[in-house]
């Protein structure tokens, strides 16, 4: 059983260690301060002090270690954000490492940037920075920045189907984006040994 302290000034919450937990309180903005809390401090994240959530081991009393677990917070808007492709989401990442498991990718970004470099030839903007000189005292100069495994990942779209069907992301209701993200964190390799904790803000 974990105690909570520090919840909108209460002294502490008792919270039991088992596989499903269901925290109902009369105010929705209460109960997800709770979640939320107990979500940070896990995950590490810096809140205000008096949002602060203190994890305490209910027998022993001592504070449970924030590594020993992996917290996995699933609400709305966080569903939405992690199904598509942003560059801060769990599946970017995962994408980003399966490229770089199952593709030869750092030689073929070897290939390109060297090809790039060759191509990226000072005179082929002379033209262009004399004419910018002829208007401003300053004088531009352009650099050619490497291709990255990131780079290839923003070319890709992620598309949904059902039954040979595209679909939208709107269009997917909560309980199946619940279930997309719960695959994301299935393979034990990125999360490694700690015990994963899902905390579903949901009625």
């Amino acid at each position: 059983m974990y105690i909570l302290e520090n919840i909108l000034q209460a002294p502490n919450l008792k919270i039991k260690k088992s596989n499903y937990i269901s925290v109902v309180t009369d105010n929705i903005q209460t109960s997800r301060e709770i979640l939320t809390g107990f979500y940070n401090y896990f995950s590490e994240k810096k809140v205000p002090l008096e949002q602060k959530v203190l994890v305490l081991d209910y027998l022993t009393g001592e504070k449970e270690q924030i590594s020993s677990k992996y917290p996995i917070y699933m609400g709305s808007s966080e569903i939405d954000s992690e199904v598509e492709l942003g560059s801060k989401t769990f599946l970017y990442s995962r994408i980003l490492g399966y490229f770089k498991e199952k593709f030869p990718i750092e030689p073929v970004f070897l290939t390109l940037n060297s090809l790039m470099e060759n191509f990226f030839l000072e005179d082929v903007f002379e033209s262009f920075k004399k004419e910018f000189s002829l208007y401003s005292k300053y004088s531009i100069e352009f650099q050619f920045n490497s291709f990255t495994p990131s780079d290839l990942i923003k070319k890709l779209d992620i598309k949904y189907s059902l039954n040979d069907e595209n679909k939208n992301l709107n269009e997917i209701s909560n309980y199946e984006k619940i279930k997309l993200k719960l695959s994301m964190y299935e393979i034990k390799g990125i999360i490694g040994n700690r015990e994963k904790i899902y905390i579903f803000n949901y009625p």
